[in-house]
């Protein structure tokens, strides 16, 4: 059992494996950087010159958000976000978690993720139904899903033969698991790994599809994501305003030490061996290190969560 302050340092720590590699973070804090250093930054998509950074309740917390706006036609007026994503991920095994809303068009198709370039209908979308789609594959998410409210999303695309599978969580529930080569990163029409969020496609049958939108959280991972990740990550991410309680038990005692000391260890956010998400890291800075510490200590010290 570990006692307080005075030999919190001489706990042991325990380490968690990982089957993916935190690659990309972005919370949206002013900023469209990454808080894990190498990945490029992210470019708005902004034709009217509407998107803004700002504040939003998001799962009862207040978080800095970006909101997209535009026209759904003509698409040229459509904003969004892209990143190119082909150099930090292997385009055929990788995952992304999405915290993001849509302001508009309960009962249309509505863009979320494209990995086509914008030339194809092909993609992620929100369907009229409200629910999580690959088009054009069946089955849908079983979660409805209505406008004007946050929902946390994880696509995880993995090898396979003779194609690959994509596999999706809301709120840390399975929506589907589909065999489908069209969320695959790299492909005819996209040879250079391009995410596009919110845009839709300007080429191709489908056009228009795309609603004002905000996104409070976009993280890309190396690997695969298992439902045991997505529920986890959801866990941390939904939790009251207390990240100092990794295990989300309403206390900062020593078994969250354990998990702090264990991410302190590892160092490293794109570390294999760190949790998804990179939960200790409480600075968004990449790095699980002295200044994470001192928020843990302190936390630790009063023990009740606010």
């Amino acid at each position: 059992m570990c006692i307080r302050i005075a030999s919190i340092l001489a706990c042991l720590a325990a380490s968690s494996a990982g089957a993916q590699t935190l690659v990309g973070s972005y919370f949206f804090d002013n900023t469209l950087s990454s808080s894990v250093p190498g990945a490029p930054d992210m470019t708005a998509i902004d034709p009217l010159g509407l998107n803004s950074f700002g504040m939003d309740v998001v799962f009862g917390r207040n978080r800095s958000v970006y909101h997209v706006d535009g026209n759904a036609t003509p698409v040229a007026q459509q904003a969004g976000l892209s990143l190119v994503a082909g150099g930090l991920v292997n385009p055929f095994n990788y995952s992304v978690e999405m915290v993001i809303k849509f302001d508009e068009r309960d009962n249309a198709w509505r863009l979320i993720l494209d990995n086509h370039n914008r030339l194809s209908d092909l993609g992620l979308y929100l369907s009229p139904a409200k629910r999580v789609n690959v088009y054009n594959t069946s089955p849908s998410g079983t979660t409805t899903l209505l406008r004007g409210n946050f929902f946390h999303l994880v696509m995880t695309v993995q090898t396979g033969s003779p194609f690959s599978s994509v596999t999706t969580y809301v709120n840390g529930t399975l929506q589907f698991s589909v065999v489908t080569g069209i969320m695959d990163l790299v492909n005819n029409q996209n040879l250079g790994g391009i995410l596009h969020i919110f845009a839709d496609n300007v080429q191709s049958g489908g056009q228009g599809e795309f609603s004002d939108a905000s996104i409070a959280a976009f993280r890309l991972y190396d690997g695969t994501l298992t439902s045991a990740d997505a529920e986890q990550l959801f866990a941390e991410f939904s939790a009251p305003a207390c990240p100092c309680d990794l295990n989300i038990d309403a206390l900062v005692d020593d078994a969250d030490f354990v998990i702090f000391a264990a991410a302190y260890n590892i160092l490293d956010c794109t570390d294999p061996a760190m949790d998804p998400g990179c939960p200790a890291d409480f600075t968004r800075d990449g790095t699980v290190d002295d200044q994470d510490f001192v928020t843990f200590v302190a936390a630790y010290n009063d023990v009740l969560c606010p």
